[in-house]
């Protein structure tokens, strides 16, 4: 009954949490075992993607609702809707649970990263972009990492300044995972067909890996010592 899963959050080794995008519901499933454990339901519709913060919360975007829904991850029940203006896909938060960032963009032009105050539950700044899609903080707190259209973008959190690295023309920038020292960033790129390296501290790329066009996801694992 929890069809199209797509976003998901990783609670322990065993655990994740995952959006059902054809459905309303957030659910818990033991990855070992092949099983649903719980879910929590009624979210807006085609919940997308899934972030964590250490603060017990998870949120969860519902791009065509232009709702995020933040969630009590121990308790599992919905602790408060937040509305976020022009569909937001992409979202990240930050560990601390202080501040979320959503990709916002319509099909006719325009875009945007949104940043919520998620103290007071509103929209603190927008900053430019054309058509981001997926974001991640990296571990240090320090940056907002966004993959757009031709760019990613580096958002310093303290300043809210911007930097963009060039990925190619329409080479359409998705999914981004990023190293534990937070020195390296990943980027799908779906229309490209490549997975990039970014060194984000001399905001530029250092390495291409072929991958198949349309590839999206990304995650980084750090090599067991």
């Amino acid at each position: 009954g929890y069809r199209n899963p797509h976003g998901v959050a990783f609670l322990s080794d065993s655990v994740a949490l995952v959006g059902t995008l054809a459905g309303t519901s957030a659910v818990y499933v033991d990855v070992r075992n092949g099983r649903v454990l719980r879910a929590v339901d009624g979210l807006p519709e085609h919940p997308y993607v899934v972030k964590l913060t250490a603060t017990g919360r998870a949120y969860v975007s519902s791009p065509h609702s232009s709702k995020i829904s933040e969630i009590d991850v121990a308790a599992a029940r919905v602790t408060r809707t937040i509305g976020i203006p022009d569909d937001p896909a992409g979202i990240a938060v930050s560990a601390d649970g202080k501040e979320l960032y959503a990709a916002v963009w319509r099909e006719s032009g325009g875009g945007g990263i949104t940043i919520v105050d998620l103290d007071r539950a509103v929209v603190a700044a927008t900053l430019p972009a054309t058509q981001p899609r997926r974001m991640a903080v990296t571990a240090d707190g320090k940056l907002v990492v966004v993959s757009d259209r031709h760019h990613m973008r580096l958002v310093d959190r303290a300043s809210r300044q911007v930097r963009s690295v060039a990925l190619g023309q329409n080479a359409g920038g998705s999914g981004v995972a990023c190293t534990p020292d937070s020195t390296r960033c990943y980027v799908a790129l779906s229309q490209a067909g490549e997975v990039v390296e970014v060194d984000v501290i001399a905001a530029r790329v250092v390495r291409r890996f072929a991958a198949q066009r349309g590839v999206d996801g990304i995650a980084y694992v750090a090599a067991p010592r």
